[in-house]
Protein backbone atom coordinates (compact mmCIF):
# COMPACT_ATOMS: atom_id res chain seq x y z
CA UNK A 1 0.00 0.00 0.00
CA UNK A 2 2.65 2.62 0.95
CA UNK A 3 4.34 1.78 -2.55
CA UNK A 4 1.77 1.92 -4.43
CA UNK A 5 1.09 5.68 -2.52
CA UNK A 6 4.14 6.57 -3.25
CA UNK A 7 3.82 5.69 -7.09
CA UNK A 8 0.86 7.85 -7.10
CA UNK A 9 2.48 10.89 -5.42
CA UNK A 10 5.53 10.54 -7.92
CA UNK A 11 3.05 10.35 -10.68
CA UNK A 12 0.94 13.14 -9.43
CA UNK A 13 -1.96 11.24 -10.58
CA UNK A 14 -4.74 12.73 -9.06
CA UNK A 15 -7.30 10.42 -10.87
CA UNK A 16 -5.69 7.63 -9.54
CA UNK A 17 -5.91 8.98 -6.46
CA UNK A 18 -9.06 10.02 -5.99
CA UNK A 19 -10.32 6.35 -7.14
CA UNK A 20 -8.24 4.71 -4.51
CA UNK A 21 -10.08 7.28 -1.92
CA UNK A 22 -13.52 6.59 -3.34
CA UNK A 23 -13.28 2.83 -3.14
CA UNK A 24 -11.26 2.16 0.53
CA UNK A 25 -11.77 5.42 2.13
CA UNK A 26 -15.09 5.58 4.46
CA UNK A 27 -17.29 8.50 4.67
CA UNK A 28 -18.68 9.65 7.89
CA UNK A 29 -22.46 9.98 8.17
CA UNK A 30 -23.60 13.81 7.96
CA UNK A 31 -26.22 12.95 10.72
CA UNK A 32 -23.99 11.28 13.19
CA UNK A 33 -21.73 14.57 11.81
CA UNK A 34 -24.56 17.20 13.28
CA UNK A 35 -25.79 14.92 15.97
CA UNK A 36 -21.96 15.53 17.57
CA UNK A 37 -21.56 19.21 16.59
CA UNK A 38 -25.26 19.22 18.47
CA UNK A 39 -23.87 17.67 21.79
CA UNK A 40 -21.01 19.70 22.02
CA UNK A 41 -22.77 23.16 22.04
CA UNK A 42 -21.88 24.65 24.88
CA UNK A 43 -18.78 22.68 25.74
CA UNK A 44 -15.57 24.56 25.60
CA UNK A 45 -12.84 23.79 22.77
CA UNK A 46 -9.94 23.37 24.75
CA UNK A 47 -9.56 22.09 28.46
CA UNK A 48 -7.08 22.13 30.64
CA UNK A 49 -6.69 18.82 32.56
CA UNK A 50 -4.51 19.13 35.75
CA UNK A 51 -3.08 15.98 37.35
CA UNK A 52 -3.74 15.21 41.12
CA UNK A 53 -0.49 16.49 43.43
CA UNK A 54 0.21 13.78 45.65
CA UNK A 55 0.83 14.26 49.35
CA UNK A 56 2.89 12.03 51.26
CA UNK A 57 0.96 9.88 54.27
CA UNK A 58 2.89 9.38 57.04
CA UNK A 59 3.21 6.76 59.31
CA UNK A 60 3.41 7.55 63.73
CA UNK A 61 7.37 7.68 63.29
CA UNK A 62 7.26 10.22 60.11
CA UNK A 63 7.70 7.91 57.60
CA UNK A 64 6.42 8.10 54.50
CA UNK A 65 4.16 4.59 53.75
CA UNK A 66 1.61 5.82 51.43
CA UNK A 67 0.78 8.36 48.99
CA UNK A 68 -2.87 10.70 48.76
CA UNK A 69 -3.91 11.93 45.54
CA UNK A 70 -5.20 15.00 45.80
CA UNK A 71 -7.13 17.55 43.81
CA UNK A 72 -5.62 20.58 42.15
CA UNK A 73 -8.64 23.20 42.77
CA UNK A 74 -6.51 26.04 41.33
CA UNK A 75 -4.55 26.32 38.44
CA UNK A 76 -2.12 29.65 39.88
CA UNK A 77 -1.38 28.14 43.49
CA UNK A 78 -0.48 24.97 41.45
CA UNK A 79 2.03 27.14 39.60
CA UNK A 80 3.31 29.08 42.23
CA UNK A 81 3.77 25.63 44.72
CA UNK A 82 5.93 23.96 41.86
CA UNK A 83 7.83 26.93 40.96
CA UNK A 84 8.94 27.84 44.70
CA UNK A 85 11.21 24.88 44.53
CA UNK A 86 13.08 26.39 41.50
Amino acid sequence: MLALLGQIQSAGDAARWRELLDRHASRADPQWRDDVIARLQGVPRRVAVLPPRLDAVLDAEGNVVDAQAVPVPDLDEQMLRDWAGY
